[in-house]
């Protein structure tokens, strides 16, 4: 191809992404393991090449022939043909976007980079996403390329100029996560950048919801029947489950969003607990996989692998009406 990478440098990030992007696997892993593994890949490309060129992204030709090759080579080693499309990644990811800073010199004036690497040296997968480190600090350096250093960047009142708005910090960021991934070590930036995608994957539902006025038909009112209406809600959620694998904490996010969609249509019971629900029965076959980063496996033994949550037995909590 026509990408000046090295891509031998990148190998054990190239490997790991089309494992855990394997054709039959990527449609039903793709929120969990594969997209943020994939994200993670484009961005240690980017920041190979931040190290090598001294510029903070590609140019519209390199990122085309650079996104072109390693998809090709993740198909190779194989990886599913649109998995691409499956995370929705393009050639203009690894262009900058709308970020103002192109020179790794300037991202040096601008930002404390002191501050900025200790900080996302060592993601904690855990502390993290509830009281985050990382995070801050890149969206401060963000903040300091989008404003291309006309404001400073003030914590305390939020200040934010007006002409950073949220696209422009938003590949800002990605600019500024390169930068750091170029910094660290190969397993160590392939290590952070996961445990931070994580922390994004588990804040929402990723499944789809269809109409519920059938669920609601048969569940409404003081006493729905555990016989009618169970058979209405377990029907509704099984076809559900088939959509993909999610987490532990993902499936949380849906049972609260499915029972405030029956609350707001007049379902009062926690139909949850009549029927038998739990957190499992959202997830495809009852594999809840866990929050925290995980990956495909290989093994001669057992094939293609990946581990479910065996913690996952826990019934699904239907919120009172005042939390939905």
């Amino acid at each position: 191809g026509h990408c000046k990478l090295n891509f031998s440098a990148l190998t054990p990030a190239i490997d790991r992404t089309a494992q855990d992007c394997l054709a039959p696997l990527a449609l039903y892993v793709g929120e969990v393991i594969c997209c943020p593994q994939l994200q993670t890949l484009f961005r240690l490309a980017q920041g190979h090449h931040i190290n090598t060129s001294g510029r903070l992204t590609f140019n519209r030709t390199e990122a085309s022939y650079c996104f072109s090759d390693i998809s090709s080579l993740l198909v190779s080693k194989g990886a599913n043909t649109t998995v691409s499309e499956i995370c929705s990644m393009e050639p203009k990811s690894l262009t900058g976007g709308q970020c103002p800073v192109y020179e790794t010199k300037e991202l040096y004036r601008l930002v404390n980079t002191s501050r900025l690497l200790p900080a996302c040296k060592g993601v904690d997968p855990l502390k993290e996403c509830c009281k985050p480190v990382c995070q801050p600090a890149l969206e401060e350096a963000a903040l300091q390329l989008a404003s291309n250093g006309s404001f400073g960047f003030v914590k305390q009142s939020g200040l934010v100029p007006a002409s950073a708005d949220d696209q422009v910090l938003e590949d800002c960021k990605d600019v500024v996560l390169a930068w750091v991934a170029g910094q660290l070590n190969l397993t160590e930036s392939n290590t952070a950048l996961r445990n931070l995608f994580s922390c994004k994957v588990n804040k929402a539902c990723p499944l789809v919801f269809s109409d519920v006025s059938a669920v609601v038909d048969d569940c409404h009112g003081l006493s729905p029947s555990n016989v009618t209406c169970c058979s209405s809600l377990h029907r509704y959620i099984s076809e559900m489950q088939q959509q993909k694998l999610i987490t532990n904490l993902q499936a949380l996010e849906c049972v609260s969003l499915l029972g405030s969609m029956l609350q707001k249509r007049g379902v009062t019971s926690n139909i949850y607990d009549l029927c038998g629900i739990y957190l499992k029965d959202f997830s495809l076959q009852g594999c809840l996989l866990n929050s925290l980063p995980s990956d495909v496996m290989i093994t001669s033994s057992s094939g293609i692998t990946f581990t479910c949550d065996l913690n996952d037995n826990i019934a699904a909590p239907w919120m009172p009406m005042s939390s939905s």
